[in-house]
């Protein structure tokens, strides 16, 4: 993860990432890796009955 950080921040790119505000193990590993919260948006799931 972190070689890829770094790739995309030499391309002059903004890592970022999408998780689901519940996922409190992902979010702790990305707080943790230095990533903070900068937006909260609403998601629909729609799956097929």
């Amino acid at each position: 993860m972190l070689k890829l950080l770094r790739i995309e921040l030499q391309r002059g790119q903004l890592p970022f990432l999408h998780v689901m505000s519940d996922n409190q193990r992902a979010l702790a590993l990305y707080r943790g890796m230095g990533f903070s919260d900068y937006s909260e948006v609403v998601v629909r799931v729609v799956e097929r009955c």
